[in-house]
């Protein structure tokens, strides 16, 4: 064990700020002055720190009052001292003359946080399975079990580490399933992560992109008279949990499980076609653009058919069926004898939305049969059951239904096969909504969708499923009700409302950290807004209507203007 440090000891010598000719008062981190580049005598002090006002002629950034009442100017170019404002510390660094020789300032290499024990001792804890590092407070038993962590102390869980996997849609995507509200952003480990704070209950969702992991971080709400100390604790303990990153070098392996990474300049050379399949980390070169691909299976009883997307090394990750409805398939439901209660949804294509080809058509008359023909079997859902949606997956024969009964909801999943002049369906998997408002599996086979879905609402079958364009996939925003395209090996992250816009979404081909990493960006903006193009000398602009009191404005650089054509041309309102 260690003492608690918020960084290693470091006594890291910093350059000489410059205050002429700007008349805007700096930042508090801003404000660390230069000291001299000499050995000093290690010295600590214990107290509260307590932080300056913003005065450009103040050295140092915050000061700490002793215990017998001695004040103390600090700073500390490595440490946030921001965090430890108000709480009870022991400071150790050393007091170094400003190279101006006007003052002396105490410069704080480590800090440790005098905790309700009344020590600063921590544990490190490294995870490669889960895929995170941290120190946390001594004072705390750790239980590691197969989802994640929990700690105690004097017998109360204070904090929960909740592991989830396999996440394909992002932090942002993710978290809206899970919360009511829109979260505040956070910067956890160097990651956009998102905090929500529900009475004493803390809840931080960080995201861990390279093993498609979030992490769920809970301060649980207890009743106890030692809450606000295992707070301070825990906020600590934040400042030290890292996320690591699946990355490799050539030999190694990848893949797997965890799907680890290569590194830039390397692939994963596969060893089968499974879904979990390891290979090794081999190098890139001219001579090996073209690297044997995996086999990915052709959809169910099709004889023609292309590829639909591509991985890094432009391998196949799946294919779309072109065979009209007739050639190798069950036939449609003639739909004059269908009863409205079963009628199947409308296939006239949305023009304005999609192109009409034969895949998209033949896509939608499976799906149009699929739906008709389970919601006709009468013996596939409990009887009291009130159906919400369809999600259909053509390539891997797959319907899910989410359905409640007695107003508590459910989730099945069935393979679908030709059977007659219709389908048979075979349950493969059932789940309930959590406490978390998550799905639990109750029975069966989780089964991994690895292709796009087409989703029909229960009470209106009406509505045409959106047909994916080839080479693009689909983002979906239930909670400002539309959907657009994008290009399948880009990125994407949401922003919720920043600035002016009432929602901000950012793309492009890079991971997305920040709205500025964006390759492309698609607002939501006040005012009804007027639908047109235009160009600059750099950037690319298109409006696209939403309503009376708000419109769709995307930007990006003008060498992509035939994408940002696309994607606003996709752009779709959903219910």
């Amino acid at each position: 064990m260690k003492k608690f440090s918020a960084i290693l000891f470091a006594l890291i010598s910093i350059s000489l700020l410059s205050a002429c000719g700007d008349d805007t008062p700096p930042s508090l981190e801003d404000r660390v002055g230069d000291a001299q580049d000499q050995i000093q005598i290690v010295k600590s002090y214990t107290g509260t720190i307590e932080a300056f006002g913003v005065d450009i002629y103040q050295d140092g950034t915050h000061k700490i009052v002793t215990d017998d009442n001695q004040t103390v100017v600090i700073q500390s170019p490595t440490i946030n001292l921001n965090n430890f404002v108000g709480k009870k510390v022991t400071v150790t660094g050393s007091m170094q003359k400003l190279i101006d020789n006007k003052g002396e300032v105490f410069t704080v290499g480590k800090i440790e946080l005098q905790n309700a024990a009344g020590t600063g001792e921590t544990t490190e804890y490294n995870n490669q399975k889960f895929g995170f590092q941290f120190s946390y407070p001594s004072v705390w038993e750790l239980n590691e079990e197969s989802s994640g962590i929990t700690f105690r102390s004097t017998g109360i869980d204070w904090v929960k580490i909740e592991v989830i996997s396999n996440v394909e849609s992002g932090l942002d995507e993710y978290v809206k399933t899970k919360e009511v509200e829109d979260g505040t952003p956070v910067t956890i480990g160097a990651q956009r992560s998102l905090r929500y704070i529900d009475g004493k209950e803390i809840r931080i969702y960080v995201p861990n992109d390279s093993k498609k992991k979030i992490y769920k971080i809970t301060f649980l709400n207890n009743e106890s008279a030692d809450t606000e100390a295992n707070k301070t604790l825990f906020y600590s303990f934040l400042e030290t949990f890292t996320p690591l990153v699946s990355k490799t070098v050539e030999g190694e392996k990848c893949g797997g499980t965890e799907n680890v990474l290569c590194a830039e300049g390397f692939r994963c050379e596969l060893n089968s076609g499974d879904e979990d399949a390891e290979g090794i980390c081999v190098s890139v070169t001219e001579a090996d653009i073209n690297p044997d691909c995996p086999y990915v299976p052709v959809p169910a009883g099709c004889v023609n058919y292309e590829a639909k997307s591509f991985n890094n090394n432009k391998c196949p990750t799946s294919y779309t069926c072109l065979d009209k409805p007739d050639e190798g398939k069950p036939v449609v439901p003639d739909a004059k004898t269908v009863t409205p209660e079963t009628a199947a949804p409308d296939t006239t294509p949305d023009t304005s939305a999609k192109p009409d080809t034969s895949a998209s058509a033949a896509s939608n008359s499976e799906v149009t049969a699929v739906i008709s023909a389970f919601s006709s079997n009468k013996d596939t859902l409990p009887a009291n059951a009130a159906t919400q949606r369809y999600e259909v997956v053509v390539e891997q024969s797959i319907i899910a239904v989410n359905y409640t009964v007695d107003e508590k909801k459910y989730r099945a999943v069935y393979e679908y096969a030709p059977s007659g002049s219709g389908y048979s369906f075979t349950k493969k998997s059932g789940y309930e909504e959590g406490t978390d408002r998550d799905w639990v599996i109750k029975d069966g086979e989780e089964i991994k969708i690895n292709f796009d879905r087409k989703i029909v609402n229960a009470d209106d079958t009406s509505v045409t499923p959106q047909v994916v364009l080839k080479d693009m996939r689909l983002y979906e925003n239930s909670y400002k009700s539309f959907s657009l395209q994008f290009p399948n090996s880009w990125y994407y992250r949401s922003f919720g409302g920043i600035d002016d816009s009432i929602w901000t979404v950012g793309f492009g081909p890079k991971s997305i950290n920040t709205v500025s990493d964006s390759a492309v960006t698609v607002e939501i903006l006040e005012g009804a807004g007027t639908p047109k193009k235009e160009l600059s000398s750099d950037k690319y602009t298109a409006v696209v209507a939403r309503d009376e009191d708000s419109h769709f404005f995307i930007e990006g650089p003008l060498t992509m203007k035939d994408m940002i054509d696309k994607m606003a041309d996709t752009i779709a309102i959903t219910q």
